[in-house]
């Protein structure tokens, strides 16, 4: 009887967070080892987490939806993460399904300087101020993200100067959360601000489908004119997805005056 590759989990301790090293083959046998590891580590309330693929031998849907899934959460709880890069061939599956467009892969050394950070890091990649709240999908819900974010950056130096954009860019793609999810079963939207010193940035999620960039956004996503206002008032958006899960992303630059180029991407 042929004995499958060995499979080994480790975790090392970073500035700000926590690398989780994986060898081995990524299914459906082993995934209970990585989803415990990832638990241990999210307790610890990082603000980062590396996830090591550089020696996976083998993932299958079932590595694919776990990394899916874990992305989502950091989105949700406001940590960093990064993947770094498996080899070639593992490479493969997540190309050919489309997953590399929504992960996010980063080189090695990419991840250490970025992800990784030293402890000293400077305020400009840390966010100073950082909260995340669900929010029921009722008409109210725009009107509860405008006060969350009020209270974060009313008196930040920096932020406030911004504040009559933020709150009219969150009021839109929370509105647009609250409007178009068609689910069958409850759910709550995801509403998170951080602020660094350099930027504020929101990251709102629902339960519904989404919409795709550019092909849907006529007039019926973030109301037509939501897209028009991001456009010219955000100094970047864009969407990410994850399994159940649909965000908008945008970010507000503390040195632009009043509003920004509106670079859009996926991330």
């Amino acid at each position: 009887m042929v004995e499958p590759p060995a499979f080994e989990v480790a975790i090392e301790r970073t500035p700000s967070g926590a690398m989780i090293r994986v060898r081995g083959d990524i299914d459906i046998a082993t995934i209970a080892q990585l989803q415990e590891a990832r638990e241990q580590v999210v307790a610890e309330n990082p603000q980062a987490i590396v996830i090591d693929l550089g020696e996976v031998q083998f993932v299958d849907s079932s590595g694919l939806k776990f990394l899916l899934q874990t992305y989502a959460l950091s989105l949700r709880a406001g940590w960093r993460l990064a993947l770094l890069r498996p080899r070639e061939n593992v490479m493969q599956t997540f190309v050919l399904t489309g997953a590399h467009e929504q992960l996010p892969f980063a080189d090695r050394d990419e991840a250490a300087g970025d992800v990784c950070g030293p402890a000293d890091e400077s305020a400009s990649s840390r966010p100073e101020r950082a909260v995340r709240v669900d929010i029921d999908p009722s008409v109210q819900a725009p009107s509860e993200a405008r006060a969350v974010l009020q209270e974060v950056i009313a008196d930040h130096p920096l932020a406030a100067n911004h504040l009559d954009t933020l709150r009219l860019l969150v009021s839109e793609v929370v509105t647009n959360a609250v409007v178009h999810p068609v689910v069958e079963d409850e759910y709550e939207i995801g509403f998170s601000v951080a602020v660094t010193d350099e930027l504020t940035r929101v990251v709102v999620s629902d339960a519904g489908a989404g919409f795709e960039w550019p092909a849907e956004t006529s007039r019926r996503e973030l109301g037509g004119y939501g897209i028009l206002l991001m456009d010219r008032q955000a100094s970047r958006w864009g969407t990410l997805r994850a399994p159940g899960r649909f965000s908008v992303w945008f970010e507000v630059d503390h040195g632009l005056a009043g509003g920004g180029s509106g670079e859009r991407r996926a991330a």
